[in-house]
Protein backbone atom coordinates (compact mmCIF):
# COMPACT_ATOMS: atom_id res chain seq x y z
CA UNK A 1 0.00 0.00 0.00
CA UNK A 2 1.35 3.50 -1.02
CA UNK A 3 2.04 5.81 2.37
CA UNK A 4 0.55 9.55 1.69
CA UNK A 5 3.08 11.81 1.00
CA UNK A 6 3.89 14.33 3.50
CA UNK A 7 3.03 18.63 3.30
CA UNK A 8 6.44 19.14 2.01
CA UNK A 9 6.00 16.63 -0.80
CA UNK A 10 8.46 14.28 0.86
CA UNK A 11 7.98 10.83 1.70
CA UNK A 12 9.28 11.28 5.15
CA UNK A 13 12.00 8.96 6.47
CA UNK A 14 12.20 7.13 10.16
CA UNK A 15 14.09 10.32 11.64
CA UNK A 16 11.31 12.58 10.29
CA UNK A 17 8.71 10.30 12.02
CA UNK A 18 10.64 10.01 15.38
CA UNK A 19 11.05 14.00 15.50
CA UNK A 20 7.13 14.09 14.67
CA UNK A 21 6.12 11.47 17.65
CA UNK A 22 8.66 13.71 19.32
CA UNK A 23 6.96 16.85 19.27
CA UNK A 24 3.36 15.37 19.94
CA UNK A 25 4.67 13.86 23.29
CA UNK A 26 6.02 16.83 24.34
CA UNK A 27 3.18 18.92 23.79
CA UNK A 28 1.14 16.27 25.52
CA UNK A 29 3.36 15.59 28.66
CA UNK A 30 2.84 19.99 28.50
CA UNK A 31 -1.10 19.72 29.01
CA UNK A 32 -0.59 17.00 31.19
CA UNK A 33 0.52 18.83 33.55
CA UNK A 34 -1.35 22.06 33.18
CA UNK A 35 -0.64 25.33 32.32
CA UNK A 36 2.41 26.18 34.72
CA UNK A 37 3.84 22.90 34.91
CA UNK A 38 1.99 21.70 37.73
CA UNK A 39 -0.27 18.32 38.05
CA UNK A 40 -4.07 18.35 37.89
CA UNK A 41 -5.86 18.41 40.69
CA UNK A 42 -2.82 19.35 43.53
CA UNK A 43 -3.15 23.00 43.58
CA UNK A 44 -2.89 24.92 47.03
CA UNK A 45 -6.04 24.43 48.37
CA UNK A 46 -5.29 20.57 48.31
CA UNK A 47 -2.12 20.91 49.97
CA UNK A 48 -3.62 22.90 52.77
CA UNK A 49 -6.04 19.73 53.61
CA UNK A 50 -3.77 17.63 53.69
CA UNK A 51 -2.01 19.76 56.29
CA UNK A 52 -4.69 20.13 58.51
CA UNK A 53 -5.85 16.33 58.39
CA UNK A 54 -1.76 16.04 59.69
CA UNK A 55 -2.11 18.23 62.44
CA UNK A 56 -5.81 17.07 63.39
CA UNK A 57 -4.07 13.06 63.03
CA UNK A 58 -0.80 14.43 65.38
CA UNK A 59 -3.48 16.29 67.91
CA UNK A 60 -5.57 13.44 68.48
CA UNK A 61 -2.54 10.83 69.15
CA UNK A 62 -1.32 13.87 71.54
CA UNK A 63 -4.49 13.99 73.75
CA UNK A 64 -4.75 10.12 73.76
CA UNK A 65 -1.15 10.18 74.90
CA UNK A 66 -1.84 12.31 77.46
CA UNK A 67 -5.03 10.85 78.71
CA UNK A 68 -3.80 6.90 79.32
CA UNK A 69 -0.23 8.91 80.58
CA UNK A 70 -2.30 11.13 83.27
CA UNK A 71 -4.67 7.52 83.88
CA UNK A 72 -1.45 5.69 84.47
CA UNK A 73 0.50 8.19 86.72
CA UNK A 74 -2.34 8.87 88.28
CA UNK A 75 -2.88 5.29 89.05
CA UNK A 76 1.05 4.75 90.11
CA UNK A 77 0.28 7.83 92.45
CA UNK A 78 -2.49 6.38 94.01
CA UNK A 79 -0.97 3.00 94.64
CA UNK A 80 1.62 4.37 96.32
CA UNK A 81 -0.43 6.67 98.83
CA UNK A 82 -2.72 3.63 99.44
CA UNK A 83 0.42 1.27 100.52
CA UNK A 84 2.08 4.00 102.29
CA UNK A 85 -1.49 4.71 104.18
CA UNK A 86 -1.67 0.94 104.95
CA UNK A 87 1.68 0.44 105.98
CA UNK A 88 0.96 3.16 108.46
CA UNK A 89 -2.31 2.08 109.61
CA UNK A 90 -0.57 -1.67 110.11
CA UNK A 91 2.21 -0.40 111.97
CA UNK A 92 0.08 1.49 114.48
CA UNK A 93 -2.19 -1.61 115.16
CA UNK A 94 0.85 -3.88 115.84
CA UNK A 95 2.01 -1.68 118.60
CA UNK A 96 -0.03 0.17 121.72
CA UNK A 97 -2.39 2.53 119.88
CA UNK A 98 -3.47 4.89 123.29
CA UNK A 99 -1.27 5.55 126.02
CA UNK A 100 -3.25 4.02 129.11
CA UNK A 101 -2.18 5.94 132.35
CA UNK A 102 -0.76 3.83 135.30
CA UNK A 103 -2.76 3.80 138.21
CA UNK A 104 -1.79 3.63 141.97
CA UNK A 105 -4.24 1.47 143.45
CA UNK A 106 -5.06 0.80 147.54
CA UNK A 107 -5.59 -2.92 148.99
CA UNK A 108 -8.48 -4.74 148.71
CA UNK A 109 -11.31 -2.83 149.99
CA UNK A 110 -12.42 -4.94 153.28
CA UNK A 111 -15.91 -3.99 154.83
CA UNK A 112 -17.12 -5.34 157.98
CA UNK A 113 -20.04 -4.94 160.37
CA UNK A 114 -19.41 -1.77 163.05
CA UNK A 115 -17.04 -0.02 160.66
CA UNK A 116 -17.96 3.66 160.51
CA UNK A 117 -19.09 4.76 157.10
CA UNK A 118 -22.21 5.69 155.03
CA UNK A 119 -23.97 4.03 151.81
CA UNK A 120 -22.51 7.42 149.85
CA UNK A 121 -18.92 6.78 150.74
CA UNK A 122 -19.01 2.96 149.61
CA UNK A 123 -20.51 4.13 146.65
CA UNK A 124 -17.88 6.68 146.20
CA UNK A 125 -14.92 3.87 147.00
CA UNK A 126 -16.98 1.44 144.59
CA UNK A 127 -16.88 3.92 141.93
CA UNK A 128 -13.09 4.48 142.39
CA UNK A 129 -12.89 0.66 142.28
CA UNK A 130 -14.28 0.19 139.02
CA UNK A 131 -17.92 -0.38 139.82
CA UNK A 132 -20.98 1.10 138.40
CA UNK A 133 -23.71 2.42 139.77
CA UNK A 134 -27.06 1.06 138.43
CA UNK A 135 -30.52 1.23 139.32
CA UNK A 136 -30.51 -2.45 139.26
CA UNK A 137 -27.45 -4.21 139.50
CA UNK A 138 -27.21 -7.26 136.94
CA UNK A 139 -23.59 -7.94 135.59
CA UNK A 140 -20.53 -8.14 137.72
CA UNK A 141 -19.17 -4.84 138.76
CA UNK A 142 -22.56 -2.92 138.86
CA UNK A 143 -23.75 -1.72 142.38
CA UNK A 144 -27.03 0.23 143.80
CA UNK A 145 -27.52 2.42 146.22
CA UNK A 146 -30.21 2.23 148.68
CA UNK A 147 -31.16 4.53 151.95
CA UNK A 148 -29.82 1.73 153.92
CA UNK A 149 -27.74 -0.64 151.91
CA UNK A 150 -25.33 -1.38 148.95
CA UNK A 151 -26.18 -3.95 146.98
CA UNK A 152 -23.26 -4.77 144.74
CA UNK A 153 -22.62 -7.79 141.87
CA UNK A 154 -19.06 -8.46 142.85
CA UNK A 155 -16.36 -10.08 140.35
CA UNK A 156 -14.35 -12.32 141.34
CA UNK A 157 -11.53 -10.44 142.91
CA UNK A 158 -7.79 -11.68 142.28
CA UNK A 159 -5.75 -9.46 144.15
CA UNK A 160 -2.42 -10.80 145.80
CA UNK A 161 -3.36 -11.96 149.83
CA UNK A 162 -6.94 -11.96 148.67
CA UNK A 163 -9.29 -14.62 146.65
CA UNK A 164 -13.07 -14.04 146.18
CA UNK A 165 -15.33 -16.03 143.82
CA UNK A 166 -18.07 -13.54 142.25
CA UNK A 167 -21.39 -13.10 144.13
CA UNK A 168 -23.91 -11.01 145.20
CA UNK A 169 -23.62 -8.75 148.25
CA UNK A 170 -25.29 -6.89 150.26
CA UNK A 171 -23.94 -3.87 153.16
CA UNK A 172 -26.62 -2.38 155.15
CA UNK A 173 -26.21 0.70 156.92
CA UNK A 174 -27.28 2.24 160.74
CA UNK A 175 -26.62 4.99 162.77
CA UNK A 176 -23.54 5.96 160.28
CA UNK A 177 -21.75 1.95 160.62
CA UNK A 178 -22.04 -0.94 159.04
CA UNK A 179 -25.14 -2.78 160.34
CA UNK A 180 -24.70 -6.08 158.13
CA UNK A 181 -22.89 -7.85 155.40
CA UNK A 182 -25.07 -10.51 154.24
CA UNK A 183 -23.95 -12.35 150.70
CA UNK A 184 -20.88 -14.44 149.30
CA UNK A 185 -17.93 -14.12 151.56
CA UNK A 186 -19.56 -14.27 154.99
CA UNK A 187 -20.14 -11.55 157.05
CA UNK A 188 -16.69 -9.87 155.73
CA UNK A 189 -17.58 -8.09 152.17
CA UNK A 190 -14.03 -8.06 149.90
CA UNK A 191 -14.12 -5.58 146.96
CA UNK A 192 -11.61 -4.63 144.55
CA UNK A 193 -9.03 -1.96 145.18
CA UNK A 194 -10.18 1.62 144.79
CA UNK A 195 -7.67 3.78 142.29
CA UNK A 196 -5.86 6.61 144.72
CA UNK A 197 -3.74 8.51 141.81
CA UNK A 198 -3.04 8.20 138.47
CA UNK A 199 0.32 8.36 136.56
CA UNK A 200 0.06 10.16 133.09
CA UNK A 201 2.18 10.22 129.77
CA UNK A 202 3.59 13.15 128.29
CA UNK A 203 0.02 13.37 126.16
CA UNK A 204 -1.82 13.91 129.56
CA UNK A 205 -4.83 11.55 128.33
CA UNK A 206 -6.28 9.63 130.78
CA UNK A 207 -8.21 6.37 129.16
CA UNK A 208 -9.94 3.18 130.84
CA UNK A 209 -9.70 0.38 127.94
CA UNK A 210 -13.18 -1.53 128.28
CA UNK A 211 -13.40 -4.72 126.90
CA UNK A 212 -16.65 -5.55 124.43
CA UNK A 213 -17.81 -8.10 126.54
CA UNK A 214 -18.21 -5.51 128.92
CA UNK A 215 -20.42 -3.21 126.70
CA UNK A 216 -24.49 -3.98 126.92
CA UNK A 217 -25.68 -4.82 123.91
CA UNK A 218 -28.22 -1.82 123.98
CA UNK A 219 -25.47 0.55 124.63
CA UNK A 220 -23.87 -1.14 120.67
CA UNK A 221 -27.29 -1.09 119.05
CA UNK A 222 -27.52 2.39 120.43
CA UNK A 223 -24.04 4.00 118.93
CA UNK A 224 -24.71 1.89 115.63
CA UNK A 225 -28.08 3.44 115.29
CA UNK A 226 -26.80 7.25 115.22
CA UNK A 227 -23.61 6.81 113.97
CA UNK A 228 -23.57 3.66 111.42
CA UNK A 229 -26.84 2.06 111.00
CA UNK A 230 -25.58 -0.43 107.87
CA UNK A 231 -22.00 -0.90 110.03
CA UNK A 232 -22.36 -4.75 109.43
CA UNK A 233 -23.21 -4.30 105.66
CA UNK A 234 -20.66 -2.39 103.79
CA UNK A 235 -16.63 -3.00 104.03
CA UNK A 236 -15.81 0.02 106.01
CA UNK A 237 -17.15 3.00 103.88
CA UNK A 238 -20.62 3.16 103.47
CA UNK A 239 -21.23 4.52 99.91
CA UNK A 240 -24.71 5.47 100.25
CA UNK A 241 -24.45 7.00 103.79
CA UNK A 242 -22.15 9.03 101.70
CA UNK A 243 -24.47 9.71 99.13
CA UNK A 244 -27.15 10.49 101.66
CA UNK A 245 -25.02 12.61 103.35
CA UNK A 246 -24.10 14.70 99.92
CA UNK A 247 -27.57 14.94 98.80
CA UNK A 248 -28.96 15.98 102.36
CA UNK A 249 -25.97 18.93 102.68
CA UNK A 250 -26.98 20.37 99.05
CA UNK A 251 -30.36 20.61 100.55
CA UNK A 252 -29.73 22.26 103.46
CA UNK A 253 -27.29 24.32 101.87
CA UNK A 254 -24.62 23.64 104.69
CA UNK A 255 -23.12 20.61 106.06
CA UNK A 256 -25.31 19.50 108.35
CA UNK A 257 -25.02 15.58 107.77
CA UNK A 258 -21.79 13.39 107.75
CA UNK A 259 -21.19 9.77 105.94
CA UNK A 260 -17.92 8.61 107.91
CA UNK A 261 -18.46 5.20 109.25
CA UNK A 262 -17.60 3.76 112.47
CA UNK A 263 -14.55 1.94 110.79
CA UNK A 264 -13.84 5.81 108.70
CA UNK A 265 -13.96 7.82 112.43
CA UNK A 266 -11.42 5.11 113.92
CA UNK A 267 -8.89 5.62 110.95
CA UNK A 268 -9.93 9.28 111.51
CA UNK A 269 -8.71 9.18 114.97
CA UNK A 270 -5.95 6.79 114.91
Amino acid sequence: MAKAPSKSGKRPDGRDVLVEMGRKGGKGGASAKGGKGKPRGAGGSGGGRTFFQAVVAWTKCLVVSSVVGAALGGGLVLGGMYRHAQSVVEASLEGRVWSVPGRVLSGAMEITPGLTMTPDELAEDLRRAGYSKVARPQVAGDFSVGASAVVVKNPAIRVPGTTREAGSVTVGFAEGRVSRVTGAGGTLAVFNPAQLASIRGPDNENRSPVPLERIPQDVRRAVMAMEDSRFYEHPGVDALGVARAIWVNLVAREMSQGGSSLTQQLAKNL
